[in-house]
């Protein structure tokens, strides 16, 4: 009974673990990937290189790739 126990244990440790890992390295790894992968199918490889922004009516300029970030939970 001792030995379920401490299976039960180290396997709800692993699990924490790995949710951890997940939610704070794999996942803003990939969003990262997702959104410069945006922005290069645009077909504005020279703009990319000054980063890729566009103006809006009002006149403010927004990044894109931190406009994609920010769709996804990374940047406030």
């Amino acid at each position: 009974m001792k030995n379920l126990l401490k299976i039960i244990l180290a396997v709800f440790v692993l699990v924490i673990i790995g949710g951890v890992f997940y939610w704070y390295e794999w996942r803003p790894g990939q969003i990262r990937k997702e959104c410069q992968r945006n922005i290069e199918n645009i077909g504005h490889r020279d703009a990319l290189e000054e980063q890729v922004k566009i103006k809006l009516g009002g006149g403010e300029e927004i990044d894109l790739y931190q406009n994609c970030l920010r769709e996804h939970g990374l940047e406030k």
